[in-house]
Formats: structure tokens, sequence, C-alpha cells
């Protein structure tokens, strides 16, 4: 668990961060912060995303806000397994 893996989506300016929270379980997010745009990271420790900026954290599960000040959650990149890979298919908003 806690594997992380960056990636573009749906365009290469979009970057993205996907997070091993489980087993089979895998959840993905835009890598912008919603507060000023910094670029979240995975924080092992305490399985939740960080925004180095302002101290602003995100669940690794459903992209939450857990600490302020980002004013709402990470966009949540929709998931699809196609045989042995996992396909960004979408991008869920909110």
């Amino acid at each position: 668990m806690g594997g992380v893996k960056l990636f573009s989506y749906p365009t290469p300016a979009d970057r993205c961060i996907l997070v091993r929270t489980g087993e089979d379980e895998f959840n993905a997010f835009s890598q912008k912060c919603t507060h000023l745009s910094c670029a979240v990271y995975y924080d092992r420790e305490t399985n939740r995303l960080a925004c180095p900026c302002h101290h602003g954290y995100f669940s690794a599960k459903d992209g939450s806000v857990l600490q302020g000040p980002p004013p709402r959650p990470l966009p949540r990149i929709v998931l699809q397994r196609q045989e042995q890979e996992l396909v960004a298919i979408g991008v869920k908003v909110g």
C-alpha cells in the first residue's frame, strides 16, 4: 500500500497523482491544490495528500479537504480497469 504514480490527464498539462490505498484499491486526483494550484504529494505516514505551500491536506481515499485553506476537494480522476491496466476515463469535480 502507499504506492504512488504521477501521470497527466486529460491533457499533458494536467498533472495527476495515483495512490494505491488498498490491496486492490487505487484512487487518482488532480495534483493541483484547490487553493492556489500548488502540487500536492502523498504523505505515506498520514495517508493523505498534502499541499506544501499553505499546509492544506486532502483525503487519499476521496480527495475531500481534511484541513484548510483549500476551499474544495481535489477533482477525482475516474479510473477503469482494462485487463491488467488502470486507465483514466474522466474527471469528476466536487
